[in-house]
């Protein structure tokens, strides 16, 4: 499976402006950009085969929380260039020019072999707060070993969560 999660990041208030992300992305407005080589640096953490209790939500009802992580890539671009691609000449009607730093998309994509009830979105909670700086690569390491939910920080809301790739005994469907 294959998950995208989006993140529309600024630190003024022009990415509630932003009319084409209400819905998209999960809008995360604080006075200093996220650390994106911070969150890939948590994310390598999450690799590979582990017990995901603390990304587990309480009413998960598969046996065993041990899931298989593949891959985490996250990419960060300013709002402005991701909506040039998009818009191209019409940007400047709509607003949207320019590559402002101040704005970013952030996309985070997840591969697994399965994945736990929410626990794409808990762990966009734990990365965010990584990408902001208040949580340490060891401190990810060690909720991942804790195998505690309530150690972990809130999840992140259900916007901005995409399903893109399911693949069943090598079919893709």
């Amino acid at each position: 499976r294959t998950y995208v999660y989006r993140i529309l990041h600024s630190v003024n208030e022009q990415a509630w402006a932003a009319p084409f992300e209400w819905d998209r992305s999960w809008r995360v407005n604080d006075t200093k950009p996220l650390d994106i080589e911070a969150m890939r640096q948590s994310a390598q953490v999450l690799l590979g085969e582990h017990d995901f209790t603390s990304f587990r939500a309480a009413r998960c009802q598969r046996k065993s929380p041990v899931v298989s992580v593949r891959d985490i890539q996250i990419h960060g671009v300013p709002y402005g260039s991701f909506t040039s691609s998009i818009f191209g000449e019409q940007q400047q009607l709509l607003g949207l020019e320019g590559g402002d730093t101040n704005c970013q998309i952030v996309s985070i994509v997840f591969r697994a072999n399965s994945f736990l009830y929410r626990q794409v979105r808990n762990m966009m909670g734990c990365l965010v707060v990584a990408g902001q700086g208040k949580m340490t690569v060891d401190q990810v390491r060690e909720l991942l070993h804790a195998k505690d939910r309530s150690a972990a920080p809130t999840m992140a809301p259900a916007h901005g969560l995409f399903l893109v790739d399911v693949q069943h005994a090598g079919l893709v469907i």
